[in-house]
């Protein structure tokens, strides 16, 4: 499509985890088509970044997150209003 911006990458290469600081980290993927952020989720985790996917239940389409999950990339699945509640209660200080 012209005009149409480009697909951006989860993580472009391995060396961008590198960057993570693994306590003050973490990673949230969402609905979507395509693999494209599951090794780089995968990567994170092991780092011991809390990896977070949207659960299937409320995807509109869930080949993201079942990506993810096939490489052991996601500590938890949570539904979009829990994830929200999660991101708050990490920024005000509480993990």
């Amino acid at each position: 499509m012209i005009g149409a911006p480009p697909r951006r990458r989860l993580v472009t290469k391995p060396a961008d985890i590198g960057v993570l600081i693994a306590d003050r980290s973490l990673a949230v993927l969402l609905s979507g088509m395509g693999s494209d952020g599951a090794e780089g989720m995968a990567e994170m985790r092991r780092a011991n970044v809390l990896t977070i996917a949207q659960e299937r239940r409320s995807c509109a389409v869930f080949g993201m997150p079942r990506a993810a999950l096939e490489h052991q990339g996601v500590a938890l699945s949570l539904a979009p209003p829990k994830i929200g509640r999660l991101l708050a209660r990490a920024r005000s200080g509480g993990r």
